[in-house]
């Protein structure tokens, strides 16, 4: 019986962990190969086929997945010139790509829990794109941050609730919206990237919070709530004094 288990166990978590190796190695390839085109479509072809591969739960985690196949390209080309930070790029993406097919797969437990923290790594890495090289095609970068959030805030909504409803598009498509205003708000601040990304950041973790308790019918109690204001204004007030303004006279 416990070889049997063992010899299960294997089954599971070989697969598991050989996907993620896959996934960095193909990144790696772009980077070495320089971008090139046969690099990138081998890339996009080997990790659909990862993915999609048993097909099982296919279509609920694909929105992050295609999301972070584009997060892993388009960091990628922002550090192309530095080794030591391509590693650490390519190194973050494998582990979101990780949980990914954990969560696909049902290898990982809590899966709420762990899809909470995948949905805002990928925000936090959509932001921080953004706002790196903020004036460089900066209407459509903020467009993309705009659609981006939309498709998360979609899928975030339909795994919390467990359906998809016409009230969840709605509030997509709001919360959408403020993600772009903030965007284009913080953008003028004279502060740096990493700030800038935490300020979003910590308006997407408030405001995913608040879904939670929602959908757990915890939002009726006010001391619920006041914990939330409280940490959501403490986390405002670290980042805004651990900021380096740059402010010139």
């Amino acid at each position: 019986m416990v070889a049997k288990l063992k010899s299960v166990l294997q089954n599971q978590l070989l697969p598991l962990a050989l996907k993620p190796l896959i996934f960095a190695g193909l990144l790696f390839l772009i980077w070495w190969w320089n971008f090139n085109i046969f690099s990138i479509a081998i890339f996009l072809v080997g990790n659909f086929l990862l993915y999609i591969y048993p097909l099982m739960n296919s279509m609920v985690f694909f929105v992050s997945f295609i999301i972070l196949i584009f997060l892993s390209l388009t960091s990628l080309f922002l550090v192309i010139g530095n080794f030591w930070v391509v590693s650490i790029v390519i190194f973050a993406c494998t582990i979101l790509f990780f949980l990914i097919i954990g969560l696909k797969n049902l290898h990982l437990t809590k899966k709420n829990y762990w899809y909470y923290l995948l949905n805002l790594c990928l925000f936090y890495g959509i932001f921080l794109n953004y706002f790196i090289e903020i004036n460089d095609y900066f209407l459509i970068k903020l467009f993309l941050v705009f659609v981006i959030s939309l498709l998360l805030f979609r899928e975030f909504l339909k795994i919390s609730t467990k359906q998809v409803s016409r009230e969840n598009n709605i509030l997509s498509l709001v919360l959408a919206l403020l993600i772009g205003q903030l965007s284009w708000t913080v953008s003028w601040l004279p502060i740096g990237p990493i700030a800038g990304t935490n300020l979003l950041s910590i308006f997407v973790y408030s405001m995913e919070n608040l879904i939670t308790l929602r959908t757990e019918g915890k939002l009726k109690d006010k001391k619920v709530i006041a914990k939330n204001i409280l940490v959501f204004c403490l986390l405002l007030i670290v980042i805004i004094f651990t900021s380096q303004w740059q402010i010139g006279f």
